[in-house]
């Protein structure tokens, strides 16, 4: 465990990460020995964004949706609903709400252990991530227009 650990340490983080977006074609927005931001337009028009951290012997994936409410009050019912059934459906990646600033943000998220990481399942985490958000966004914003 030690090797990969050390793969994900301090700056090996920053070079490992590096190493597996430069292997997939993709450029980092931002990097430092903590996070990590990946950005991509979709084909919706919008940008998802990507953070990943490392936790002890755990990558950490999160996408932010646009969905944010001043107050727990305020989160519709129907919605924790949806994310719920999607949690049911989805095997990488689950819904949840962080909460910053008093704001309640709608996110999904996957953590991998180190071990389990290589370039191939980098990318598979990160897209299913960001289509997942990407694709309920585009369900709820139809929901809301309608």
């Amino acid at each position: 465990m030690a090797g990969f650990d050390s793969l994900f340490s301090g700056m090996n983080f920053q070079s490992t990460i590096q190493k597996y977006c430069n292997q997939i074609g993709w450029r980092l927005s931002d990097i430092n020995s903590e996070l990590a931001v990946l950005k991509f337009d979709m084909q919706s028009g919008r940008t998802q964004t990507v953070l990943i951290s490392r936790n002890e012997n755990m990558l950490s994936f999160l996408v932010v949706s646009m969905f944010k409410f001043d107050s727990e009050d305020q989160v519709p019912n129907y919605l924790s609903t949806v994310l719920m059934k999607r949690n049911a459906q989805i095997m990488i990646g689950k819904w949840g709400i962080n909460v910053s600033n008093n704001i309640h943000i709608y996110s999904v998220g996957h953590s991998v252990d180190m071990q389990l990481m290589n370039a191939d399942f980098f990318r598979r985490v990160v897209t299913i991530l960001i289509t997942e958000c990407d694709d309920l966004e585009t369900y709820l914003l139809k929901m809301i227009n309608h």
